[in-house]
């Protein structure tokens, strides 16, 4: 008899298979989405730890960025609540859109 162990680093996340299967979405964006969809609620990421992480440059970024928001997955704004009034993104990903 072979039991499998879950270490520290195995966790398991359901994604929506309309997500996967989105034909409007590149199979980039997908794996994309697919890996914040198996995140917890609540979970936040900074963009730049999301692409370090992923190995996703930055113009590949915006490009899913704006797959994913053209599709109803992500919503992005922006508004001047930062220090010095600098300008600061909210982006809310959700796994159905």
């Amino acid at each position: 008899m072979i039991e499998r162990d879950l270490g520290e680093n195995d966790r398991y996340g359901i994604v929506p298979r309309g997500l996967l299967e989105d034909e409007g979405l590149g199979l980039d964006t997908r794996a994309v989405a697919a890996w914040l969809a198996t995140m917890a609620p609540g979970f936040q990421i900074s963009v730049f730890s999301l692409k370090k992480r992923l190995g996703v440059g930055q113009d590949k970024w915006l490009r899913i960025a704006r797959e994913l928001e053209a599709a109803g997955y992500l919503h992005r704004s922006k508004s001047p609540t930062g220090p010095g009034g600098r300008w600061v993104w909210r982006i809310i990903f959700n796994p159905t859109p």
